[in-house]
């Protein structure tokens, strides 16, 4: 009886190291499953930050070519704009040498100094 006993014993010794080892292994693979899908997660998480930051650059980029362009127009109308005062003074400057010319004689616009009366003096 008592080796049937100590035989009982044995068998459910193993039996309970096989259940032992065999959720052991269970555990790990419960582990190792957990590990691979947050190692998948934080892989995900890192290439949609990435994406994120891509649309990010790509989004600041588009926006400096607008500025770019924005101020390449302004310049371009402050230049024709300039353009424009400087052709308005020079006319204005002709005119004005012109409507002084007629009051004292010839005037010379480039200098602004008189020219040589080419009028003959009216005779009395």
């Amino acid at each position: 009886q008592l080796e049937d006993r100590m035989t009982r014993l044995e068998q459910s010794q193993q039996a309970a190291v096989a259940r032992l080892e065999q959720s052991q292994q269970a555990a790990v693979a419960q582990l190792e499953d957990r590990m691979t899908r947050l190692e998948q997660s934080q892989q995900a998480a890192v290439a949609r930050l990435e994406q994120s930051q891509q649309a990010a650059v790509a989004q600041l980029e588009d926006r400096m070519t607008r500025l770019e362009q924005s101020q390449q127009r302004a310049t371009e109308k402050m230049e024709r704009s300039l353009e424009t005062q400087r052709q308005e003074l020079q006319a204005i400057g002709e005119r004005t040498a012109r409507i002084e010319g007629a009051l004292t004689g010839p005037w010379d616009a480039r200098n602004g100094e008189r020219m040589p009366s080419t009028r003959l003096p009216h005779e009395s």
